[in-house]
């Protein structure tokens, strides 16, 4: 290299890091990831149940049982996907069908019991999300980090303690 210099630099410990993060097995990577996942989209039900619509709560079930305010029975709930991906998702414990009838309106339309005038639409799983998607991606990100580094730390404990009972072939 003409005129140039070059700079060497040593870092110890890559090739125990190296080591380390191989070690990370599947499911270990598994569970940063659902905790992530998780941890963004608790922040983002928090931010529904706010913008949730709240009626009178007085409001029951075919069984007669109270369902109470939809925004109190918001829940992330964990469900995988046909390509064994896990996904979670904003559900409702006791309004799960008819979130997106509140979320988006109903028109006007018969039923069995006469003609129903329809419901406007009372926007608060897409408003939540449009909010609160920017810092669930940093939360997702942030629990990524601690998570990988909480698995290394894991797996470096693993191989040292590996190390001290000795190569299996004595």
């Amino acid at each position: 290299m003409a005129g140039g210099s070059v700079t060497a630099v040593r870092v110890d410990g890559l090739a125990d890091l190296s080591r380390a993060l191989r070690e990370i097995s599947d499911a270990a990577e598994r569970r940063v990831l659902v905790k992530a996942v998780r941890a963004a989209a608790a922040h983002v039900l928090d931010l529904a149940k706010k913008k949730a619509p709240r009626g009178t709560g007085n409001r029951s079930n075919s069984r007669g049982s109270k369902i109470g305010h939809m925004a109190d029975s918001l829940i992330v709930v964990s469900k995988k996907t046909k390509a064994g991906q896990i996904k979670d998702v904003i559900g409702s414990a006791t309004h799960g069908p008819l979130l997106h009838l509140v979320e988006f309106g109903t028109a006007p339309h018969t039923q069995k019991r006469g003609q129903h005038p329809g419901a406007r639409a009372q926007p608060f799983l897409r408003p939540a999300i449009d909010e609160g998607g920017g810092k669930a991606i940093e939360v997702f990100a942030e629990e990524m980090d601690a998570g990988l580094k909480r698995e290394v730390q894991r797996a470096a404990r693993a191989a040292r303690r590996a190390l001290k009972k000795g190569p299996a072939w004595w």
